[in-house]
């Protein structure tokens, strides 16, 4: 089956999607329906076809009905153990889902011309498991939680909304004739390898021409063929299984569903449209069995008459209690599919594809999106959305030109900035800061960290450039245990060995010099503004993988371009160099993935307390207490070091426990006795410092099993073909302000080492 061949238009990029399921007929749609580009699917089976075990949407439900347990591997014990890692992916799967509903629900009001694809009706779920909070049910229409006595046996909770059931095949074609009637084609093919399609493009496949453009890009939509297609081979990706019975039951027009473990295990009534029933269901994982088992089919039936004895025809249910036997003259019909489930969650990513393996000069975008389990329907006009995002960035960057660049044309990308709002991705605003390195003498990271001071000391000089953002202080360090000789103080200005008379309590050993605190925003920003000055660029965007700069530079995280005026020409262009400086950031970031980075999390508390202008710190065993004051007034009382404590809040009996140790250490915190009079307090204690709390917070410091990592190595940028500079700089733990200014200056010589000039 195709359309009539559409009339070439110069201006519209070609593009393919592989793949005529829910996903891929959703995805075409969106795309086609966008005046940029021409769409034609691929498919070995399209919806008019017979149903078939290889084409899993036919089989579906189908309902729309948030659901936090996944099936793609994201469940765990309990709802409460998610890692933080699951929670965004459910979260980002909720939004897709959230997007989706807006549109089904508008497709199915009445007069709409998809309305007869749907069926609005009541939903009843009953929960025998926790559940996430907040409900993401409570968005649907109508929401209410049922009372305890509306409950079935075993179920703890449930819920009643108003929700959509889809009667799929209805839906499939309206999809198509959609489709092509925007001018999209259908062709039926089967492929083995996605080299055909970029090499061939569709004139490979009846009904296509050898007046065909070569895909500008491909979109993979290939369900559980993502696990055998030639050059994607996602072995990620896996069945689940799924069996359901339909029933002819027109006197029920409502939905109703009980979810009995953490695994997703359920029963469920969905009625269609169409009068017909499904019943369902189970859900197995790396079940390829093709056909109905009729032991499940009995199964099926039996749970779903126990759950909704409604199913039973309402002449019998008016006499006695209704059977098995009572619904088989009823069944229409039984069936399974093979839901395409993915480990980690459904694939929805570019991938750049090197067009010199298909005897192409540029770079070809593939989209994949793939892998949604039992959630395609549910998720498809989101992540649809989403591809036509995707497909417009790849696109765009993919037509930027190479220009030559002046001498260390600077760009920034970042996640978070540092005039955003302080969290906890961005580890520097919550640092304390002072210059006091404990690094041995006579080291390569001894002789960096002084570097970075003898600037700071420049920098924080009276009139100096960088004044507001330093305070010099007096910094006196207590220990309790003996320090390695020679001390790697003794560099410092004013140092001397504090006497055993003037040490304090648990301290045995103390040493005083003269030093600089940072005030952390203001010095930040100052950094920012002379960057500004000097023309570096800033681009605000998040770096999945290093090939996606090495491609392109900064465009790909730009607004579709809009930035142009802004950023110059420079920002599309593959860069001569990349520095990695993503701290924390560099154990996920793709093309790193540098597993010896971990988090070591430091909580502290800042107190507005102007008359301390000193700074000092006790080591004492496992603790180390210090007070840092800034020029600001505002003086930090830290600390702790919770080696691999990913969690992102101050914890209420941590701060307790700083102020304890901070006033223990710096008895100076308490303001005067005349303040604390006015204040009603006539004893000095931590309820002296409650009042003077400006902030309390953490952060998690990028500390790297092997100490920082500052080298350089190369990478292959596809586009132009030719090695780039990597330089890495990270993991500097509890060290990112000592160490910065003289690793910075490593990372030059790096540079000027590989030969850049640029």
């Amino acid at each position: 089956m195709a359309a009539a061949h559409p009339t070439t238009n110069t201006k519209k990029k070609t593009v393919v999607v592989i793949g005529a399921g829910v996903i891929g007929l959703t995805t075409a749609l969106k795309l086609q329906k966008h005046d940029d580009y021409q769409v034609t699917v691929v498919a070995e089976i399209i919806p008019s076809d017979p149903k078939s075990i290889k084409y899993t949407s036919r089989w579906a439900g189908a309902h729309h009905v948030y659901n936090p347990i996944n099936d793609t591997e994201q469940h765990c014990e309990s709802i409460a153990s998610l890692l933080a890692g699951e929670v965004r992916f459910l979260i980002v799967n909720l939004v897709f889902e959230e997007e989706t509903f807006k549109v089904m629900w508008e497709l199915s009001a009445p007069g709409n011309d998809a309305e007869e694809s749907f069926l609005r009706i009541p939903q009843t779920e009953y929960f025998f498991v926790e559940r996430l909070k907040p409900e993401p049910l409570e968005k649907m229409p109508h929401f209410r939680y049922l009372e305890p006595a509306e409950l079935i046996p075993g179920a703890t909770s449930g819920c009643t909304f108003t929700t959509v059931s889809i009667d799929v095949p209805i839906y499939l074609n309206y999809l198509l004739t959609r489709f092509l009637g925007s001018g999209g084609r259908i062709l039926r093919g089967s492929i083995l390898h996605i080299n055909q399609i970029l090499e061939g493009g569709t004139s490979l496949f009846a009904g296509g021409s050898h007046l065909d453009a070569l895909p500008d890009a491909l979109i993979v939509c290939a369900g559980i063929g993502a696990r055998f297609l030639g050059g994607v081979e996602d072995k990620d990706v896996y069945p689940v299984r799924g069996q359901t019975v339909l029933v002819r039951a027109p006197w029920v027009r409502f939905g109703r569903t009980e979810t009995l473990d953490q695994s997703g295990a359920c029963t469920y009534i969905i009625p269609r449209r169409s009068s017909d029933v499904i019943v369902g269901g189970t859900r197995v994982a790396d079940d390829w069995y093709p056909q109905a088992r009729p032991e499940t089919t009995e199964d099926i039936l039996k749970r779903g008459l126990a759950l909704c004895p409604e199913l039973a025809p309402p002449e019998v249910r008016a006499v006695r209690k209704p059977t098995i036997d009572d619904l088989l003259s009823h069944v229409v019909g039984q069936g399974c599919g093979l839901r395409p489930a993915r480990k980690g969650g459904f694939r929805l990513e570019v991938e750049w594809f090197d067009g010199a393996k298909v005897k192409r000069k540029d770079r070809i975008p593939i989209i994949h999106n793939y892998g949604h389990g039992g959630y395609g329907y549910q998720a498809s006009w989101g992540c649809a959305d989403r591809v036509l995002e995707l497909l417009t960035g790849a696109l765009a960057t993919s037509t930027k030109t190479i220009q030559e660049k002046g001498d260390y044309q600077v760009e920034i990308i970042a996640d978070v900035l540092p005039t955003d709002a302080k969290t906890i991705k961005y580890t520097s605003h919550w640092a304390g800061a002072h210059y006091v390195s404990f690094t041995p003498t006579g080291t390569e990271q001894a002789d960096i960290d002084h570097q970075t001071f003898l600037e700071m000391w420049a920098l924080s000089e009276y009139g100096g450039p960088a004044e507001e953002c330093f305070l010099r202080v007096t910094q006196t360090e207590y220990f309790s245990t003996e320090q390695s000789k020679p001390n790697p103080l003794e560099r410092m200005p004013g140092f001397r060995e504090v006497p055993k008379e003037e040490l304090i309590p648990n301290a045995n050993y103390g040493y005083s010099f003269e030093t600089v605190t940072i005030d952390v925003p203001v010095y930040l920003k100052y950094l920012t503004s002379r960057l500004l000055e000097l023309g570096v660029v800033f681009v605000k965007g998040h770096v999945q993988h290093i090939d996606q700069v090495l491609e392109a530079g900064s465009y790909p995280f730009t607004d579709d371009g809009k930035n142009d005026s802004l950023i110059d020409i420079a920002s599309g262009l593959a860069p001569d160099a990349v520095i990695v400086c993503a701290g924390l950031g560099a154990r996920f970031l793709g093309g790193v993935e540098d597993g010896t980075v971990y988090p070591s999390r430091g909580q502290t508390v800042i107190l507005r307390a102007p008359w301390v202008r000193d700074g000092c710190s006790l080591e004492n065993g496992d603790t180390w207490t210090y007070i840092i004051p800034r020029r600001s007034g505002d003086v930090i009382i830290g600390g702790i070091q919770g080696i691999d404590d990913w969690y992102p809040k101050a914890r209420p009996e941590t701060t307790q426990d700083l102020l304890r140790r901070g006033l223990s250490l710096c008895p100076q915190l308490i303001p005067s006795s005349e303040t604390r009079i006015k204040q009603g307090h006539t004893h000095a204690g931590i309820d002296d410092l409650i009042p003077l709390i400006v902030e309390e917070g953490c952060g998690l410091r990028p500390m790297r099993k092997e100490g920082p990592r500052i080298e350089a190595d190369y990478r292959i940028a596809k586009i132009i073909g030719k090695k780039i500079p990597i330089i890495y700089n990270y993991g500097h733990g509890t060290q990112g302000y000592i160490n910065s200014i003289g690793s910075a200056g490593v990372v030059i010589r790096l540079l000027e080492e590989g030969s850049l000039g640029k």
